[in-house]
Formats: C-alpha cells, sequence, structure tokens
C-alpha cells in the first residue's frame, strides 16, 4: 500500500488508502493520545508503538504517553524511546487511543480506563484476524507480515517524513514477526518495504543482534534449567509443554521477562509440532499464562488452540491469559490439541 504495490483490488485498495489518511487527520487533530500494546508485549506490539511515538513526538511533543501493563522483553532495550513506556496510564483527559497489535481488545487492559474517556476515539494497528478488535477506525490487514509494516504502510500512504529511530522500530517489528524473514509471512513486499528502511540508515545486523543476543544473568539461566527439565513432549500429538510456577520465580528471584523466548527455542524442536510455554508469576497467581509457538514448515495453527482459552494471535505464535491452576491449564491444554 502506500507506494508500494497493492496486493488488493483496486477498489479495496483505495478504501484502504482513505482509511490510512482519515486516521493519518484524526490523529493529527487530537490534543492528547495514548499509544498501547497488549499485555505479556512482544517485539512487534512494542516496536510498532515505538515507531508511532518517535514520529508524533518530532511533530507534537509532550503530548504523546506509552502504556503497556506487563513488563518489556529485555531484549528490546536498545529500541529508541523504551524507557517512556509506563505501566500505568496517566491521569487526565485523552482524545485518542492507539492501540497496536492487540488482537483482542481485553488484551490492552484498558477496559475500565474506558469508563472514563466517554469521548475518546479509538485507531487500531493490526495483522490478525480475530474480529475482536475496537476502533473509530480499524486499520487491519491479515496479509501483512507483521503490525510493523502495517505502520510503514500508514507512513507511506501519508507520505510521513519519518527518521531513523522509527525506521529501527518498524525492522524490528518486522524481523520478530517473521522469525528473521524464515518464516513464510515473508512476502515480496517485506522485503521492499526492508529496502526502503535500510535506506533509512539502520542495518539488518544491528538489529538482528539485539533480537538473538542472550545477556542473562546466571538466576535467569538457573530458572531456564527448571523449565528445560520439565518439557514433555507426547510423540502422537507432537505437543511439547513446559511450564514456570510462581515459587521458581521466587527461588531465583528471576522476572517472567526471562523466559519470553523460552517458547520459541521449544518450538525448533524437530519433534515438537506444537510449543506451549505456561507461567504462573507471583504478581498474578490466579492467573496462567500460555505462549504458543511453532514453526512454518509444521503445518499447525497454534492460534486455534489459544483461542479455546480466550487467547488469540496468529498461526506461528500466540498467546493466551486464564484464570485457572497450573493443573488444570495442562489438563485442559492435553484435552483441546487432541480436538483441534
Amino acid at each position: 500500500m502506500g507506494h508500494e504495490t497493492c496486493h488488493l483490488s483496486r477498489a479495496t485498495c483505495y478504501k484502504v488508502q482513505n482509511k490510512f489518511i482519515e486516521a493519518y487527520n484524526l490523529i493529527k487533530s487530537s490534543e492528547r493520545i495514548l499509544l498501547a500494546t497488549h499485555e505479556s508485549p512482544d517485539g512487534d506490539g512494542i516496536a510498532s508503538m515505538l515507531a508511532v511515538y518517535n514520529w508524533l513526538e518530532s511533530i507534537n511533543p509532550g503530548a504523546v504517553f506509552l502504556y503497556s501493563k506487563d513488563e518489556i522483553p529485555a531484549y528490546l532495550k536498545f529500541l529508541p524511546c523504551l524507557e517512556k513506556i509506563q505501566p500505568s496510564v496517566p491521569e487526565g483527559e485523552f482524545n485518542l487511543l492507539i492501540g497496536f497489535d492487540y488482537g483482542d481488545f481485553k488484551r490492552l487492559g484498558l477496559d475500565e480506563w474506558l469508563k472514563i474517556q466517554p469521548e475518546i476515539k479509538i485507531i487500531t494497528f493490526d495483522h490478525h484476524s480475530t474480529g475482536k478488535q475496537l476502533g473509530t477506525i480499524n486499520l487491519i490487514d491479515t496479509s501483512s507480515s507483521s503490525t510493523a509494516e502495517l505502520v510503514y504502510d500508514f507512513f507511506e500512504a501519508n507520505d510521513v517524513e519519518f527518521g531513523r529511530d522509527s525506521a529501527k522500530c518498524i525492522l524490528c517489528g518486522i524481523m520478530v514477526d517473521t522469525g528473521i524473514f524464515k518464516h513464510s509471512n515473508t512476502t515480496p513486499k517485506t522485503l521492499r518495504v526492508v529496502k526502503n528502511l535500510l535506506l533509512k540508515g539502520v542495518t539488518i545486523k544491528e538489529v538482528a543482534k539485539n533480537i538473538e543476543k542472550d545477556l542473562r544473568p546466571i538466576r535467569a539461566i538457573r530458572l531456564w534449567g527448571e523449565a528445560l527439565l520439565r518439557i514433555k513432549i507426547d510423540p502422537k500429538s507432537g505437543l511439547a509443554v513446559s511450564f514456570a510456577k510462581k515459587e521458581d520465580f521466587l527461588k531465583h528471584n528471576a522476572g517472567k521477562e526471562y523466559l519470553s523466548e523460552f517458547s520459541s527455542l521449544m518450538a525448533t524442536v524437530p519433534e515438537a509440532k506444537i510449543s506451549v510455554f505456561l507461567t504462573q508469576n507471583n504478581e498474578e497467581p490466579r492467573f496462567i499464562r500460555g505462549s504458543l509457538r511453532t514453526e512454518h514448515y509444521k503445518n499447525a495453527d497454534v492460534s486455534a488452540i489459544a483461542k479455546h482459552f480466550g487467547g488469540g494471535g496468529h498461526k506461528l505464535a500466540s498467546g493466551f491469559r486464564i484464570e485457572s491452576t497450573m493443573e488444570e491449564t495442562l489438563e485442559k491444554l492435553i484435552n483441546i490439541v487432541k480436538t483441534v
């Protein structure tokens, strides 16, 4: 979209282009804006949000705020303005909420806050097909490799002059969701977008070394050891499961962010068709979070499993959060995999 060759029909492209322009005009006319991404944030959600933030700060400094209810994965600390993200929303009235990559609106954690913002308008940037997004304007393209690529399309459609910081964020989001261009959602258009981002002065090497680096303190490595020992694989279904309980995090004095990539590691095991990593931490002991991963060549759809738990995502990577015990969640998971 934008100046790229549109992969949709002419009429659909026209409608999408108009939506991008409509969203741009709404953003430009808003005085106080909140940007938010989903619980258990990932590289695409955070990077997409920061790409827009870095652009807006350059034209309207001090009017834009960043929110994520959960801790941010340590590997994203290289992204510009990451430190601006807060776990609570500033007081006062907002004109506009922009949600990124969330799939299901409840995953933003803003339901109660919206009740005291009756006049607020909402823009959604997403590439998930859940149908559970809310928005005055919904910018949703399920054929996009990532929400970050969709943000690029928005910039292109409106001839937005964005700098190296936003380019780095967009490249990060694309690289995370495409598995550094290894997944099947890497399209010719995606690579054309990447080419244009490189012209802004960012490099694939710079982003890749941060995505892939493994800087973990010894307490986190010991936590990984516990989770590695618990991996079980069902040879019939190909389900690989492991978990970490609140006692594990307390024992090793390590946060759940150190395990953010564990399910991706499990997915690399050849025998594991579907990998699920469950966590329970001391901040929310009544809830279990599930991180689901697979590889494109394994012909599995983990989003179908996540939906059974009220979660979402896409075929290769999904997640959920459920009020339950570890034992009950494991039992339910095993039964669901048999039917999917």
